[in-house]
């Protein structure tokens, strides 16, 4: 059975190997290393999406913080609409 789908997959396992081994001896080695072009496009499918969505709610996101400056009082974060600035909706 294995023998009669081998070599149909799309990646070359002695290439992934390779590649692998590269990585491991990198001054800069890769948290996580995608193997393939299945691998990569999901994975920036992924991380686009996530920064897009990140993007859009980025004024909310920041408006949870305290006022920076240090002799305001404490106070409940101010309302932003997605995708703002950070700047207060008035």
């Amino acid at each position: 059975m294995i023998k009669g789908i081998d070599g149909t997959q799309p990646g070359d396992p002695d290439r992934a190997a390779a590649a692998i081994l590269r990585a491991l001896d990198a001054e800069d080695a890769p948290r996580r290393l995608p193997l393939g072009d299945d691998a990569v496009d999901g994975i920036l499918a992924h991380l686009d999406a996530g920064r897009a969505d990140v993007l859009r709610w980025e004024g909310l996101s920041r408006s949870t913080g305290y006022d920076r400056d240090p002799r305001a009082t404490r106070r409940l974060p101010h309302l932003v609409t997605p995708g703002a600035t950070g700047r207060p909706v008035t």
